[in-house]
Formats: C-alpha cells, sequence, structure tokens
C-alpha cells in the first residue's frame, strides 16, 4: 500500500507543478537581464525549449543526456561546478550550480537541475510525442536551468 501511496503522491505533485507552469502562477515574473541571459545559455549546444517564470527563470532543455551537466552548460562568463548538496528529490536533482555575467554586467546565478520523465511536465513543456516518448526511453534528458541575477536593474 505505501507504493501506491507515493504514486499518487507523485501524481499529485506533478499535476500542480504542470499546473502552476500552465496557468503562469508565479512568485516571481523574471527580469529582462534573466530572461537575455537564459537566451544566451546553451546546454550540449542546444537552446532551452520552454520558459518557466517561477521562484527563478528557468530554462527547459531537452538535450542527449551529458555525463557532466555542469561541463555541458555553456554561457557567456560562466563557471559551473557540481552541485555539493545533492538533495534526495526522484523528480528534480540538483547536478550543478555557477554564476555568469550578463551583458549589463549584472551577475547571475544559475542552478543546474536533472528532472525525471513525466507525460505531465512533458504536456505543460509541449514535448512533441517523439520527444516525450525519447525522455521517455532515456535517449534525452530535461536539464533545467534556473537563472536568478538578484541585482538586476
Amino acid at each position: 500500500m505505501p507504493h501506491a501511496v507515493s504514486r499518487r503522491r507523485r501524481a499529485a505533485l506533478l499535476a500542480g507543478v504542470a499546473l502552476g507552469v500552465v496557468l503562469g502562477l508565479s512568485a516571481c515574473t523574471g527580469s529582462g537581464v534573466e530572461d537575455d541571459y537564459l537566451a544566451d545559455l546553451t546546454v550540449a549546444g542546444r537552446h532551452a525549449t520552454a520558459v518557466v517564470h517561477d521562484e527563478a527563470t528557468t530554462g527547459v532543455f531537452l538535450v542527449p543526456p551529458p555525463a557532466d551537466v555542469g561541463a555541458a552548460v555553456a554561457g557567456p562568463d560562466l563557471v559551473m561546478r557540481p552541485a555539493s548538496d545533492k538533495a534526495a528529490d526522484p523528480l528534480r536533482q540538483l547536478a550543478a550550480t555557477g554564476s555568469g555575467q550578463a551583458s549589463d554586467g549584472t551577475q547571475c546565478d544559475i542552478q543546474a537541475y536533472r528532472t525525471a520523465p513525466s507525460r505531465v511536465m512533458a504536456e505543460a513543456w509541449k514535448f512533441s510525442d517523439e520527444d516525450t516518448a525519447a525522455w521517455e526511453s532515456g535517449r534525452l534528458t530535461v536539464v533545467q536551468l534556473a537563472v536568478g541575477c538578484p541585482f538586476a536593474s
């Protein structure tokens, strides 16, 4: 029975996150600096397939699974390092953290997360059926980059 409860809890959590993404319920709308800096970031040479504004401006990258997430992230004046605190969240695991500088000189903090496959999230991010199947099979992975530029003007 505990297994069924955890599945229900996971489904409820994913549904809540997806609802927040779809309806745009957010604590923060992001700044132009964060959006601009995120547009300059790539993971494994690819730009974000979706952008979400929640606690931070977050880019969703659908990429071939990198062995080292931090090394796969590239951007202006960006320095990434492996995460020292890898919380045991089965849905979203912090893989790397870093910082970079936006074109206006603003310092931005980056957190890179590996995200477990989820049909609910794939629909919220408007993935194609082929991309969703590739994510579920492990041929592609989702890396989320949360960008925060706390002193953006």
